[in-house]
């Protein structure tokens, strides 16, 4: 379990320095940045996956599924999949709707992020 916590928290901390999640934390919206990281990042894995595969096939395995014989793209399919049953599983919500963002506000919050550097 440690090495799975470690993997999860190694890969939410790549997006959490971001404008985007700035927004977040400091009054945008006023939630805490771990439910953040939490609600994005299966949809960010998703949009990485093609790039990442192999990397996202060791989490699938740090999080217990068994990805003997899987390709690197079912892996990272697997490693999805584990991250939102996790999620589901500490009730996690499953996306910015259910934590209250608006659709009015995506326009900016993507300006914002487009910014970043990282």
């Amino acid at each position: 379990m440690r090495c799975c916590i470690s993997t999860l928290k190694r890969l939410a901390t790549i997006y959490s320095e971001s404008p985007f999640w700035t927004l977040y934390w400091v009054g945008f919206y006023d939630l805490p940045h771990g439910v953040c990281n939490a609600v994005l990042l299966p949809h960010v894995q998703t949009f990485n996956a093609s790039v990442c595969a192999a990397r996202l096939t060791d989490v699938a395995h740090a999080l217990g599924a068994d990805v003997r014989g899987l390709s690197p793209e079912e892996g990272a399919q697997a490693a999805i999949a584990a991250i939102r049953t996790l999620a589901k599983d500490v009730e996690i919500p499953a996306g910015l709707r259910d934590l209250g963002a608006k659709l009015d506000d995506i326009p900016i919050l993507a300006t914002n992020a487009l910014k970043d550097a990282c």
